[in-house]
């Protein structure tokens, strides 16, 4: 599925916003999809002060909260059906704009067996959700949580150290017990799942969320991934789905519209 029309006939799913392909420079007509890697690409934040990138996420996030169980939305997956499709970069931007917003957020990394945040947002990583979920004695969470400095709407929980089966932590009572805790204590928990194929990892996560969001990379996904993932997905609350790499037109962004910097501190507890 190679556009957005594509995408949109092969699913029935809510499509909720497009998040546009970035150039290299204005000079060049090769465009990277998220997420960026190797030494000439962008920062995570050179993609998150990208003024169509946070249009394009505020326009994600308006459309959330306008479908009908977003009432009852404190907690969002946010996955994939295959890796690299840019996901992690998408949830950060999610939880930004939200926080922008007046929310109070949480963003949680959740993907055991690649964890990124603390790599994205230059944060420790000794201790996370995994030290939650498996500490003999219980830990409060607000303990681990580290709050951004310019924005205290703004929290992230990082993945902790790798543990040995991802799968029994995230299938435990205490990660039930945790996310309802912590639903409570804010707005909108975002977090960042595991691509959905070939592990039971984004299943556990999804099912103890309130909504599950996917997002696809164009040109990698086919009608039969689509399929699969609604079948897997069928039971819950699939909120919609957020196509990655739409070829936009530079044009409709004034070229001395500068976004503010985001780039933050944290402070943990």
């Amino acid at each position: 599925l190679h556009s957005l029309d594509d995408l949109k006939q092969h699913t029935r799913l809510p499509v909720l916003g497009a998040i546009p392909k970035m150039l290299l420079s204005n000079s060049t007509q090769s465009g990277l999809s998220l997420p960026f890697r190797g030494a000439s690409t962008p920062s995570i934040w050179q993609v998150i002060n990208w003024l169509p990138f946070r249009e394009s996420i505020d326009l994600v996030c308006k459309n959330i909260e306008m479908q009908e169980s977003a009432t009852f939305l404190k907690s969002l997956a946010v996955t994939s059906i295959l890796p690299d499709a840019g996901k992690s970069t998408v949830a950060l931007g999610l939880a930004i704009s939200a926080a922008r917003l007046h929310k109070r957020v949480l963003l949680i990394d959740a993907n055991f067996r690649d964890s990124s945040v603390h790599t994205q947002l230059n944060l420790p990583n000794d201790l996370g959700l995994s030290t939650l979920l498996t500490a003999e004695v219980k830990i409060p969470a607000e303990k681990l949580i580290q709050t951004l400095a310019s924005n205290p709407n703004l929290a992230v929980l990082t993945a902790g150290p790798t543990p040995t089966d991802p799968a029994q932590l995230l299938s435990s009572r205490r990660m039930v017990k945790l996310i309802g805790e912590l639903e409570a204590d804010y707005d909108l928990v975002v977090i960042d799942a595991p691509p959905l194929l070939g592990i039971v990892d984004t299943m556990l996560v999804a099912s103890v969320c309130s909504g599950v969001v996917l997002v696809e990379r164009l040109g990698s996904i086919n009608r039969q991934h689509l399929t699969q993932a609604a079948t897997m997905l069928g039971q819950l609350n699939v909120v919609g789905l957020i196509p990655n790499g739409v070829h936009y037109s530079p044009d409709r962004y004034a070229p001395n519209s500068q976004a503010m910097s985001l780039q933050p501190s944290f402070k943990r507890h």
